[in-house]
């Protein structure tokens, strides 16, 4: 119940903070970045973002010998992030739902997921953006971003192979 409470209240301090953060383009964190376009499906083209300049280290043929660019990677912070650039479109949708949902937003998306869109939970990673709250009629509006994972699975495998972790999480992006 108490990380409950907790786990709200960071989201809270969060929202009210992320505007901010996103207008200062310095302030976003270290990153490794991977970008695929759709003019060159077959290249992923590799960066690090390290305070606020990114750098290109290197490309990774999408059809190359697994392990061949491990040296690409070798200057991959511990714990740093994974950030995929995708030239496929996100899939979005507003939905309202009860005001209370807010607690456990991501679960109670999850859980409606197939419901609000053609796929399931499992199916897509998905983020969300609270749009408004209006407490007058106990509702929430939220605009729900998703991508299959069928579109991302080959890139995500072939940074398997170079021994780059993709995130675990199983819906957010």
């Amino acid at each position: 119940m108490f990380g409950d409470l907790l786990s709200w209240w960071a989201r809270q301090m969060t929202a009210l903070i992320s505007p901010i953060i996103k207008r200062s383009p310095a302030r976003t964190p270290d990153a490794l970045l991977v970008r695929r376009e759709q003019a060159d499906p077959d290249t992923l083209h590799l960066s690090h973002r390290r305070k606020g300049q990114v750098a290109h280290i290197g490309t990774l043929r999408m059809d190359g010998e697994p392990g061949r660019s491990r040296g690409v990677f070798g200057a991959r912070r511990r714990g740093e992030p994974l950030v995929l650039s995708l030239s496929e479109p996100l899939l979005s949708r507003g939905t309202t739902l009860p005001l209370a949902a807010e607690a456990n937003l991501e679960r109670v998306l999850g859980y409606e997921m197939d419901r609000l869109t053609p796929f399931g939970v499992g199916d897509v990673f998905f983020t969300y953006e609270i749009l408004k709250r209006d407490r007058a009629k106990g509702q929430l509006s939220v605009e729900l971003a998703l991508i299959p994972r069928t579109w991302v699975n080959a890139m995500l495998n072939r940074l398997t192979e170079e021994g780059v972790q993709p995130p675990r999480s199983r819906r957010r992006f």
